[in-house]
């Protein structure tokens, strides 16, 4: 497996040195602390790239110290990779309530995607997605296979989904995952050209984004006509390798 590499902005990938280590918050206060230094960063990586981004940035956009940040990251990889993680984990917890919560495979979809298309186009979700091929370059091989794993298993839920659904007759027929990753990319992807403050509302674009996708995936006649040749074809779009940060 090859080794990923990024240029660093000098000293700020490093920590500074070590100091009398004064009382240690609590697991609680210490994950929220996290939260918003992640936060943070996703704010600046969005509006810099990854690679200007000093830890002097991030600290400046939290209004704390960049000693404050390195007490909880060592490194702009570690928060990158905290990023992901703390992203997907999100998405397959949620996933897993609405399935659990909905009465139908429609319902269940309606409702992810719906939250995606609102999740999405917040700070940590929007820098993930639109920059994932940047960032991924920050991980080393380790960690771009743990978050690859946790993407695939988040996907794996909504596979669940279009699976039920295609057996109740609710979806048109098709490989479960290849119609999983086409509804899940299509929301997630208009983070790339959506402009807040436009002629459309936020509100708006994820009511329109959901009815696509599930008008999309509806089973009609003509639907099943069109997938009875496709033969392997979706097997082989199944097995097609994604990006560590985009799927799911």
């Amino acid at each position: 497996m090859h080794h990923r590499s990024m240029s660093r902005t000098g000293s700020d990938d490093a920590p500074p040195a070590r100091r009398r280590p004064g009382p240690q918050p609590s697991a609680e206060l210490a994950a929220q602390r996290k939260k918003e230094i992640v936060r943070a960063a996703a704010q600046v990586f969005f509006q810099k790239g990854y690679a200007p981004t000093g830890m002097d940035d991030i600290a400046a956009a939290l209004g704390s110290t960049k000693g404050m940040i390195y007490h909880y990251f060592k490194s702009k990889s570690e928060i990158v990779f905290s990023l992901f993680c703390d992203v997907q984990d999100e998405a397959k917890l949620r996933f897993e309530q609405l399935l659990e919560s909905s009465e139908t495979p429609r319902e269940a979809l309606h409702c992810i995607i719906e939250y995606c298309a609102t999740r999405v186009m917040e700070d940590e979700w929007r820098c993930a997605f639109v920059m994932a091929s940047e960032l991924n370059q920050a991980l080393s091989d380790t960690d771009a296979q743990i978050v690859h794993d946790k993407a695939r298993s988040s996907t794996d839920v909504v596979r669940q989904v279009v699976e039920a659904g295609i057996a109740q007759g609710q979806f048109m027929p098709g490989h479960p995952r290849v119609l999983a990753r086409i509804c899940l990319n299509t929301v997630l992807q208009t983070a790339e050209w959506f402009q807040p403050g436009g002629s459309v509302t936020h509100h708006e674009l994820a009511h329109t984004v959901t009815q696509f996708v599930l008008k999309g995936i509806a089973r009609t006649p003509a639907r099943e006509a069109l997938t009875a040749g496709w033969g392997d074809a979706p097997r082989v779009l199944a097995s097609a390798p994604a990006s560590p940060g985009q799927e799911g």
